[in-house]
């Protein structure tokens, strides 16, 4: 424990935003919830959408990557409509990016 760092007493910390999560739990929720997209959930899907995807729902705010080796969290609420939109409409491809 570093010596300059005073001990406190334990202290409550109160969690207000419990609307972003790992986004490969929701990924895989959100496939669950479409059967119709014809996707399954795997560990290169996820990478593959989060490659082709992820960076047109960072500039949207449904997706953030805090740091370079950190995951992808996304947030619940707005998550389900703006996949659908972007896969539906853009399909799963490389092409979709552009």
């Amino acid at each position: 424990m570093n010596k300059r760092l005073k001990k406190t007493p334990a202290i409550s910390l109160v969690v207000e935003v419990k609307n972003w999560t790992d986004g490969r739990e929701v990924f895989c929720q959100f496939l669950e919830a479409h059967p119709e997209l014809g996707l399954r959930f795997s560990e290169n899907t996820y990478l593959n959408f989060t490659r082709i995807h992820g960076p047109s729902l960072v500039d949207l705010d449904v997706m953030r990557k805090p740091s370079l080796r950190a995951p992808y969290i996304a947030d619940v609420t707005r998550f389900d409509a703006a996949a659908y939109e972007r896969i539906s409409k853009l399909g799963y491809s490389e092409t979709a990016s552009t």
